[in-house]
């Protein structure tokens, strides 16, 4: 069974929305989900702040990869089916497409330097994947 409830937690000074779920599977329980959430770095501490403000537990991790191999940021979210919604608005809200200019070497010149055009690419946004929680435990 879910409980929830308002609380300070002995690691943090502001309130936070803690669940505790007992030890075991989670099957035909409180449904419970996982976000796993790739954007771009230039986004990452704004959605941390609004979804820890809105009471979400998250975990940051620092990621590489894509077309620009620029640095990304993971969140990881585990929480109850109904705040799923919620969770996902912060991100569509924070998380917002943008253009960028990126150096592609055009040619070899003379002396060893290299000349560079700009392409104009879209980046931002949000890769996001919500997932079943099968089971959980806080050890």
């Amino acid at each position: 069974m879910l409980t929830t409830g308002n609380k300070i937690c002995p690691q943090t000074v502001h309130r936070v929305h803690c669940w505790a779920l007992p030890f075991g599977t989670n099957r035909g329980k409180t449904k419970l989900k996982l976000i796993l959430a790739t954007l771009q770095d230039a986004d990452a501490e704004r959605a941390v702040k609004e979804l820890t403000a809105q009471g979400d537990r998250v975990t940051r991790i620092g990621s590489t990869g894509g077309f620009l191999q620029q640095g990304n940021t993971t969140l990881l979210l585990g929480l109850p089916d109904d705040h799923v919604e919620g969770s996902l608005t912060v991100l569509r809200r924070v998380c917002q497409h943008r253009t960028a200019f990126v150096p592609v070497a055009a040619a070899p010149a003379p002396n060893n330097v290299a000349l560079y055009n700009y392409l104009e690419v879209e980046v931002g946004g949000a890769t996001v994947f919500v997932l079943d929680v099968e089971q959980f435990a806080q050890i």
